[in-house]
């Protein structure tokens, strides 16, 4: 009497063969006088994000004769695969709050800091550290090419009068980090 032979595939082959015949639907041509074939296509296209344009930040020098609190900033562009919505978390990597601190002493100046979803900054928005601020929607060019001055996002910086004045005489220095993450 013949034995029946079993050949055991694992799981992963087994899933292959049945996954592989259901995802091409490509149609072949017949012999004749003209044969059409079809292919079918499939593109993924991932969410991107891009930040350009972005400048360093020197504050002017502040002594007995200013008075107020000063302010300074950039713009900058944001590109946004499809122009949908994304949001930016600020913060800063070497701290835990908005700050610039001074090598020498380890003294550190806190600002405050406001984003706003047009060049100009006049209506930005108060961000809160590490927390992200939601924007409806970005460039749909990666250098902003079609915007005013190919920038299309702003940030400002304020300082107090008063960290300042607090603070030691000395240069301050810091980074401010931008994260920006598609929704």
């Amino acid at each position: 009497m013949k034995m029946p032979i079993f050949i055991a595939l694992p799981t992963a082959a087994l899933l292959t063969f049945a996954i592989s015949g259901a995802t091409y639907a490509a149609t072949q041509g017949t012999l004749n006088a003209t044969s059409t074939g079809s292919s079918d296509l499939s593109l993924t296209i991932n969410d991107s994000v891009k930040i350009t344009g972005l400048d360093d930040v020197t504050f002017p020098a502040y002594g007995a004769n200013n008075t107020g609190a000063i302010n300074q900033g950039d713009a900058f562009c944001v590109y946004r695969n499809g122009q949908d919505g994304y949001n930016i978390t600020a913060s800063n990597p070497n701290g835990t709050e908005f700050e610039i601190t001074s090598s020498v002493t380890n003294d550190s100046v806190q600002y405050t800091l406001a984003l706003d979803e047009s060049a100009d900054a006049s209506s930005a928005t108060a961000v809160a550290y590490a927390t992200a601020i939601s924007f409806a929607s970005g460039s749909d060019e990666v250098d902003c090419g079609d915007e005013t001055q190919n920038v299309n996002t702003a940030f400002d910086i304020r300082i107090a009068e008063q960290e300042i004045r607090d603070a030691t005489s000395g240069v301050y220095t810091g980074t401010l980090q931008l994260v920006l993450a598609p929704e």
